[in-house]
């Protein structure tokens, strides 16, 4: 038995029937399909690796305590794994529409918070693998940590033999968090010096000082909430699409504009979004795109752990003018500026510090604001962009070749875009995720996606190049 951390299980707070929240990825496999005995076969060998995989989530009664994972006494392979088809030769548009429609439905909370759907009757004999797990899980980067130990052969062994833990009863469950609220302080007391990383008092107040200016940015960045065409009430549905580039081609950009890739990928964004407003009849004039960007704040010690350690920055990127090569310039001064502020590190501790309150007011909080968010109408961000650099050396499961990862996160009302981005063996790609009645026209963004990256590339190419 485990309890969740404090952000964990406020994922699974804010989940509300129009907003599922699960992250996932459509892999996409070389032919032949394997048969599903031999997927499970796989899945028994990687188990082991994954011990969240067949646990479940148990709620303390009365939310006297945060979540815990227990071993799911009842768990069955043949549950998670589903398999299906589009019609045959299937291309993006019967991928997307298929995977839209298995991606926006809720997971089951009473099983272990996943699942794996096998797509067969792609085009040239190719399949997909298309994963969902709940972020209470994962996040993107433990998430594609968790992909990688899946599409590995060199990973395979034989099954272990696996016998569940006994279930705890919910008087035991409210025994260990009442027991736990005993050394909560000392935990929160000890999570701060880490934080502080201290080893002597200069350091301290460097740290301690840093903290307070990154409190004090990110306040300011997120104080004014956002009034936008862009935001209002999703539905239960979703679409999504999805812009292919090389990374090569990206990096490219960024050593002949500066930046950094995640610069680029921004700029791209704002350029995106300033296609699709005024496709839709609005102004653009003077005007940003508040954005939320996930950043890790993930120690090396933490890099085999499926649990999260993200914060997020909100730069505001210019959508004002067509001139992608300014628009990175000032992307990438906002981003610098972000990074010296320590927003990041501010918004870390002070998700840690939540745990200092009561576990009950924190899951009212939390599912009260959940609730309000279903009707809400403005944010403190329009969007969310992910960046989530993947494995650059082909993975195979199965013998078959992974040729590509495309990336989903969900959506929250009152924000019907969000933009995940992931890289893998060379290739680049842009998911897009919008609300399926509100957001019709992704496409137009995927459209300005893929032109911007085309207009920045030819900025960034030698005289030479150019004729």
């Amino acid at each position: 038995m485990q309890t969740m951390s404090t952000a964990d299980a406020a994922f699974l707070y804010a989940e509300t029937p129009t907003a599922p929240m699960h992250v996932g990825t459509a892999g996409i496999f070389d032919g032949p399909p394997p048969a599903s005995d031999e997927v499970i076969a796989m899945l028994e060998r990687k188990l082991p690796l994954l011990p969240r995989y067949r646990q479940r989530v148990r709620f303390v009664p009365n939310d006297l305590g945060r979540p815990v994972w227990v071993d799911y006494p009842h768990f069955d392979l043949g549950f998670h794994l589903r398999r299906t088809a589009v019609p045959s030769p299937g291309g993006d548009k019967e991928l997307k529409e298929l995977g839209a429609r298995v991606l926006a439905q809720a997971l089951d909370r009473e099983k272990p918070l996943w699942e794996l759907w096998m797509i067969e009757g792609l085009a040239d004999g190719r399949w997909a693998l298309l994963s969902k797990s709940h972020h209470c899980m994962v996040d993107g980067v433990s998430g594609t940590s968790l992909l990688s130990t899946l599409f590995d052969d060199n990973l395979s062994a034989e099954p272990e033999p696996w016998a569940p833990g006994r279930e705890p009863t919910d008087e035991e469950l409210v025994t260990q968090a009442l027991a736990t609220r005993q050394v909560s302080f000392a935990e929160q007391i000890a999570a701060w010096g880490e934080m502080m990383e201290a080893a002597n008092a200069h350091t301290a107040m460097t740290r301690s000082a840093q903290f307070l200016e990154g409190q004090d940015r990110l306040r300011q960045a997120t104080g004014t909430p956002a009034r936008s065409a862009l935001l209002g009430p999703v539905s239960p549905h979703r679409r999504w699409t999805w812009v292919r580039y090389r990374l090569a081609d990206v990096k490219a950009i960024r050593a002949g504009l500066g930046g950094t890739v995640n610069d680029v990928v921004l700029a791209v964004i704002a350029g995106a979004f300033r296609t699709l407003l005024q496709a839709r009849g609005e102004s653009t004039q003077g005007r940003t795109l508040k954005t939320m960007v996930p950043v890790s704040v993930r120690r090396d010690t933490e890099s085999g752990q499926m649990s999260k350690r993200i914060a997020a920055v909100y730069p505001e990127l210019p959508i004002d003018t067509p001139d992608l090569a300014a628009v990175l310039g000032k992307v990438r001064e906002q981003m610098d500026g972000i990074k010296q502020s320590h927003q990041a590190v501010a918004a870390d501790v002070l998700t840690s510090m939540a745990g200092f309150q009561p576990p009950e007011l924190i899951a009212q909080a939390s599912r009260l604001a959940a609730q309000m968010t279903d009707t809400a109408t403005e944010s403190v961000y329009e969007t969310v962009a992910t960046n989530v650099p993947g494995p650059q050396k082909p993975m195979f499961a199965l013998g078959r070749e992974l040729l590509e990862m495309l990336p989903w996160i969900p959506l929250q009302s009152p924000v019907r875009i969000n933009v995940p981005i992931s890289s893998y063996n060379g290739g680049l790609v842009f998911g897009i995720v919008g609300d399926y009645d509100s957001s019709p026209d992704i496409e137009v963004l995927a459209d300005g996606i893929h032109a911007g990256l085309e207009q920045l590339k030819a900025a960034a190419a030698s005289p030479a190049e150019r004729r």
